[in-house]
């Protein structure tokens, strides 16, 4: 295995650093080629007529694009990408590891370059990084994985994206999964494949959107957190040994509008913290993180919407790669406080037709998966079939229709199968409530790597800092700039420590003082006609009147809202009184 890596190490960097080598001539020799020229004299998206511009209308998202990549200095580039081959190897070396892995990079300023043959060609600004921590994002060329921000234009109504090369996410597999889970009503990336150039090759890729506002705007939603594990000690920790890895919050910047949009965040974050610390398993481990299931046992409120059907559906695709806490991704609704989960790195086998969890009766399952299973068969059984087939084909995914059909019928057998699992198959999920959020001392953790546990103090306004097994505490002070930083998990202390937001305070049994508590009470729901509802957030004052058909609300906080759904209002009254200070209010 160790000399694998090393000769995989070897052939990824060697070309690198030739390249490095070649200096100030290979710069100036791949600036000159006619494709660039082209390029500089390109104009940008933005100035584009109306009519131009609409061909980038989100509705006309396909693989019938090009993209051309260029960097203001490639030989920033070539180092950047040899720096992180190298720090890559240290990584490996310092966690006591067996594999390579990278750490973030800087982003290199450049462009994208856009062609749709025959109708338009413009330019982007971008920035540009490496994406991925293993070497399966690296093929060993000027164009491994890319992740990138543009900064004055959009593609499809995109402006930040990946470029996964095509064997990183199981070719395409990924573009049905997307698809599938998009037509299911599960939020999901946009993603196809698509032909990028650089210099004189071609090489093609997978564009994917990134799980940001966008992807929720386009889904018709409000923007609210996005939550997703915390990866920085993912290859450092021992796969079972995760305790020190909590979930941060994606889009900071929502949370950095208002002092309610900062601890819906931290309540959100303090709610998956808790039900990882306790999620624990009879007699075999796993990895894999049964949210559903651990909510049914503990909290019973029903706060994971469709969680069962995407995990079935996952299972029935062949992969449980979506279920560690590292992979698992969200959308919290603050009004509802309800999570969603959204896809994201599936490494399905559709194409194969390839089932471990469906042939082989000693490969194990979460039971969210097969309670699921059900729900699932009906979705595809709703499903436009002509619908799906023609997107998966526009989105580079060249397949007959009878071949869709096919794969889907193959899903659905699976699907079926899962159901008839026996208690066998199935992880049997068990609380575990003396579990703390900080480390045994009898455990074993990597301590070479330098961190910090943050925890609430007496209330929920002070921190207190300590070290991985909850001891040497000591008061400490954020900024709002550091603030949001740690619930992105992104802070580092003077001392180089890594900190760790927990969401609870420090004392106390483990299931207590967790910050989110009050906040998930039952929503206070009324009925006011057979179909309608309301809806209160916070503690507003409301009356009905169903015979006078009048409502009368007073608004006594900042955060109150009143919310009505699932039905129509006629003839009704509705007044509002406004007992805040709205002036100080962003309306």
């Amino acid at each position: 295995m160790k000399k694998s890596i090393l000769l995989k190490f070897i052939v990824f960097a060697f070309p690198l650093i030739l390249m490095i080598f070649a200096g100030n001539l290979l710069d100036k020799n791949f600036n000159e080629r006619a494709d660039f020229e082209d390029i500089d004299n390109q104009k940008y998206c933005n100035k584009l007529s109306y009519e131009k511009n609409l061909n980038l209308h989100p509705s006309k998202f396909s693989s019938n694009i090009i993209l051309h990549i260029k960097f203001e200095s490639e030989r920033s580039w070539k180092t950047n990408l040899l720096n992180n081959l190298i720090k890559s190897e240290k990584n490996k070396k310092d966690s006591d590891g067996w594999r390579n892995f990278s750490s973030k990079s800087k982003r290199q300023p450049g462009f994208v370059f856009i062609e749709i043959p025959n109708v338009l060609k413009c330019k982007i600004n971008a920035r540009i990084r490496d994406h991925g921590d293993l070497l399966d994002q690296r093929d060993g060329t000027l164009l491994p994985s890319l992740n990138i921000h543009l900064t004055n234009g959009h593609i499809f109504g995109i402006t930040k994206f990946i470029l996964f090369l095509p064997h990183a996410r199981n070719g395409a597999n990924e573009i049905f999964a997307t698809e599938l889970f998009r037509s299911t009503g599960i939020l999901s990336p946009k993603s196809m494949f698509i032909n990028v150039k650089y210099g004189k090759s071609t090489k093609k890729f997978i564009f994917q959107e990134k799980i940001q506002k966008e992807l929720l705007e386009s889904n018709n939603l409000r923007e609210a957190p996005i939550l997703e594990g915390d990866e920085r000690f993912a290859f450092w920790d021992d796969r079972h040994k995760q305790n020190l890895s909590k979930n941060k919050i994606v889009n900071v910047n929502w949370a950095k509008k208002s002092k309610s949009t900062f601890e819906i965040s931290e309540y959100s974050i303090s709610l998956l913290n808790h039900l990882v610390q306790i999620h624990d398993t009879e007699k075999i481990l796993t990895d894999n993180l049964d949210y559903h299931t651990i909510d049914e046992i503990f909290l019973n409120k029903k706060l994971f919407v469709d969680l069962d059907v995407f995990d079935a559906f996952s299972i029935a695709m062949g992969s449980d790669h979506t279920m560690p806490r590292n992979e698992r991704r969200f959308y919290f609704d603050p009004l509802f406080k309800k999570f969603y989960p959204i896809y994201y790195d599936g490494m399905y086998r559709i194409v194969e037709n390839e089932n471990p969890f469906v042939n082989s009766k000693d490969e194990m399952i979460i039971p969210s998966a097969k309670k699921g299973a059900v729900k699932a068969v009906k979705l595809i059984d709703e499903m436009d079939i002509h619908k799906f087939h023609k997107s998966i084909n526009a989105y580079g995914y060249n397949i007959s229709f009878m071949e869709t059909k096919e794969k889907l019928n193959n899903i659905k057998k699976d699907l079926i199968e899962i159901q008839k699992f026996d208690d066998k198959r199935l992880f049997n999920i068990k609380v575990n409530d003396k579990r703390n959020p900080f480390v045994e001392q009898n455990e074993d953790y990597d301590q070479k790597l330098k961190r910090k546990l943050v925890f609430y103090s007496d209330n929920f306004t002070e921190y207190l800092k300590c070290d991985i097994f909850g001891e040497s505490c000591e008061k400490v002070n954020f900024s709002d700039k550091e603030k949001f930083k740690l619930i992105n998990q992104e802070l580092i202390d003077d001392d180089g420590n890594n900190l760790i937001y927990v969401g609870k305070k420090k004392y106390g049994n483990p299931e207590e003082n967790w910050i989110y508590s009050k906040y998930f009470l039952d929503n206070n729901i009324s009925e006011i006609n057979q179909n309608t509802k309301v809806l209160t957030f916070g503690s507003p004052e409301i009356i009905v009147n169903k015979d006078q058909k009048y409502i009368n609300i007073k608004k006594i906080s900042q955060i109150d809202r009143v919310v009505f759904f699932g039905g129509r209002l006629k003839n009704w009254k509705i007044q509002m009184e406004d007992l805040t200070d709205f002036k100080k209010l962003r309306i």
